[in-house]
């Protein structure tokens, strides 16, 4: 049995990025907006983190594409009008 101490634990570095869509005939006109997106490999990649080595690994996605959903939350507002006129409040 192989003991795991933090002088032996294998941690990658990663270059790149995952890669967002916004699928074709969507309603989403800006990244960050309620709906559903695509997420894919895109360019990242594993790197050498002594003593941990890319040649030994391989990075996959766990399915081509992910489906990423942003959904817009509701908020309530109790906005009240203020009675009495604050002039000096320091």
């Amino acid at each position: 049995n192989t003991v795991v101490t933090p002088e032996t634990l294998e941690v990658p570095e990663f270059t790149g990025n995952l890669a967002l869509a916004i699928p074709t005939g969507s309603e989403i006109t800006e990244v960050g907006e309620a709906g559903t997106y695509v997420i894919t490999e895109g360019n990242l990649a594993i790197t050498d983190n002594s003593p941990f080595l890319a040649n030994n690994y391989n990075l996959v996605l766990s399915s081509n594409a992910v489906d990423y959903t942003i959904t817009q939350k509701k908020i309530n507002l109790l906005l009240m009008k203020l009675k009495k006129k604050i002039t000096n409040y320091m």
